[in-house]
């Protein structure tokens, strides 16, 4: 699997990496590319990441509610979720927001598959 990262108006160089890990899904690859993404940013500026896996924004969105949060027994790709959290964490300290849009796969829009850096 591969994960890759494009930026509107080539703000940084665009990246990807090969995926490995316990288990190859799309989603690992999905969560890669959102890593990759965090931490190419700045922490202290806006950004708006397009996302067209639902199944990435839903295993981070379980992580929002400190009082029913998964065990990171229980958390498929946990590394790289534990990653996206402390880069997202990061952000915060630095008063950086971070906006995740979910954008519909293959539907030819102009910013499929980009990251939007404002």
């Amino acid at each position: 699997m591969g994960a890759g990262v494009a930026w509107q108006h080539d703000h940084y160089p665009p990246k990807s990496v090969k995926v490995g890990g316990p288990t190859a899904s799309s989603t690992r690859a999905e969560l890669a590319a959102i890593l990759l993404a965090l931490r190419q940013a700045n922490p202290a500026e806006a950004l708006i990441l397009l996302v067209d896996s639902t199944a990435a924004i839903r295993r981070l969105a379980r992580f929002r509610s400190q009082e029913f949060r998964p065990t990171w027994e229980t958390c498929k790709d946990a590394d790289i979720v534990r990653g996206i959290l402390d880069q997202l964490l990061l952000r915060t300290e630095h008063q950086g927001t971070t906006t995740f849009v979910l954008v519909h796969g293959h539907s030819s829009h102009p910013l499929h598959l980009s990251l939007i850096h404002i």
